[in-house]
């Protein structure tokens, strides 16, 4: 990954209050949800198997959204 990545995902989670540590960032993105990106904005179709232990997730309709602006970031900006 870019250092501009990098730059733009240390920011975006300097705030952030995550129950599993920011484990996609520490494990320098090998540790990913499972998502994928819909289209949406600042949102991403969670495809997690276990969607409800997230701190991220928003329920709607039969599935389950991310709104973590780090896993959205990486899924829109880093395909992954």
């Amino acid at each position: 990954m870019d250092k501009t990545s990098w730059k733009a995902l240390r920011e975006i989670s300097k705030d952030i209050r995550c129950s599993k540590k920011l484990i996609c960032l520490t494990s320098e993105l090998k540790n990913l949800c499972k998502a994928e990106d819909i289209g949406l904005e600042k949102r991403i179709k969670c495809m997690d198997e276990t969607p409800q232990r997230c701190d991220f997730t928003i329920p709607f309709g039969s599935g389950f959204y991310c709104k973590c602006p780090v896993r959205v970031y990486i899924a829109k900006n880093l395909k992954r």
